[in-house]
């Protein structure tokens, strides 16, 4: 088996498939495998619940369908990375060797049983397709939808997790709750876990994937992510289904304020200075005109932090022992966004609330954004 290919089209192959394979160790999870499959070559990988696949399209193939060989990724990307704008061929007897050939360097690898390798190909032919958005916009929503993804995975999976439904990527961390809404996900149900997250993401926001639009295919076991050349990345789908949370959605509030990005990263830096270094919890409350940071000092007492607001609404209903909430969360939406100024709604239930942050199309991001941060006093 043979596969002459341009190191440019190699490396561009070997950028999807590197997303899933492993860093350490050396058995089939930390090879890449280099098949055969309708007269074309592919490269595939696999980690853990991630796998991927790329096609050599541009390559010359001799060998016939079936033929496989796998070379140790990490010796494979250092090798290309050190050679020129050449021509690379990879060829093997079958015997477990792999020559390796580009420019001046011929260097010799090792192939593992291809037979044993996890392919996926039953499972995908089988897989429905459920949607096509293009991978920029789906891309920036798995980007912000990752950040309210709980960590608890083994005792909390069913938000550990981002999961479609009605058209919207769900995630939340319990103390947070985020809607993405992505035209073209209407009929998807997709549920990928916060670990599996970076592969998919890595996948869907690198060119020539970015710039191209991935349709979505579901099968009881795994979802998949694929370009229009054939080229995807698929994770393990999750048992775990994401919980159905009532009262998330709502009008927007007559109660809201309005305050430069700038002033809160100023109240944070200098409250945190003080406060214990655990400590996320700050709280908002109104004096007179003026939006006060406070937070819980180390040394004992209360420090605060006054600020001008830039816009408000029914001010003289916020509440009045304030709304305690993780300034995470608050400096999430300006940073993710690159915000001038944060306006967060007032929403009450019960004996506290939630803020709620909005945010339209704008640009090139056709997405809407909605998420709600639970407060207390």
């Amino acid at each position: 088996m043979k596969i002459e290919i341009a190191k440019s089209d190699l490396e561009s192959a070997l950028a999807v498939v590197g997303n899933t394979v492993s860093g350490s160790g050396s058995d089939l999870s930390a090879h890449f495998l280099f098949r055969v499959q309708e007269g074309a070559a592919q490269v595939l990988a696999f980690h853990h619940r991630t796998f991927s696949l790329a096609p050599l399209t541009k390559a010359r193939v001799e060998g016939e369908d079936g033929d496989a060989f796998t070379v140790e990724a990490w010796r494979l990307t250092k090798w290309v990375s050190g050679i020129g704008d050449v021509a690379v061929l990879l060829s093997t007897d079958g015997n477990g060797e792999v020559k390796v050939s580009g420019g001046r360097s011929t260097i010799r690898l090792r192939s593992l049983d291809p037979s044993k390798f996890p392919y996926w190909d039953k499972t995908l032919a089988g897989a429905t397709s459920t949607g096509s958005v293009p991978a920029n916009r789906l891309g920036a929503a798995v980007g912000y939808a990752r950040r309210f993804v709980s960590q608890e995975d083994t005792t909390r999976p069913e938000i550990s997790q981002i999961e479609a439904m009605g058209g919207c990527l769900w995630s939340s961390d319990r103390r947070a709750v985020s809607l993405v809404k992505v035209d073209g996900l209407e009929d998807t149900g997709l549920r990928v876990a916060g670990k599996d997250i970076p592969a998919v993401l890595k996948f869907l926001t690198t060119k020539p994937t970015a710039d191209d639009t991935v349709e979505v295919l579901e099968a009881d076991s795994a979802v998949y992510f694929r370009r229009t050349d054939g080229a995807h990345v698929g994770v393990a789908r999750p048992n775990a289904a994401f919980p159905t949370l009532k009262g998330v959605e709502s009008d927007p509030s007559e109660v809201w304020v309005e305050f430069a990005g700038s002033d809160l990263r100023a109240a944070v830096n200098v409250l945190s200075a003080s406060a214990s270094k655990d400590n996320e919890a700050i709280l908002l409350s109104v004096k007179g005109k003026q939006l006060v940071f406070s937070m819980t000092s180390e040394a004992g007492g209360t420090d605060e932090y006054p600020v001008d607001l830039t816009a408000s609404e029914n001010l003289e209903a916020f509440p009045v022992d304030g709304a305690s909430v993780g300034f995470g969360h608050l400096l999430g939406f300006c940073d993710h966004f690159s915000l001038d100024n944060l306006r967060l709604e007032v929403h009450f239930k019960g004996k506290g609330g939630f803020f709620a942050f909005r945010k339209g199309t704008s640009g090139d991001d056709a997405n809407s954004y909605y998420t709600v941060v639970v407060w207390r006093t």
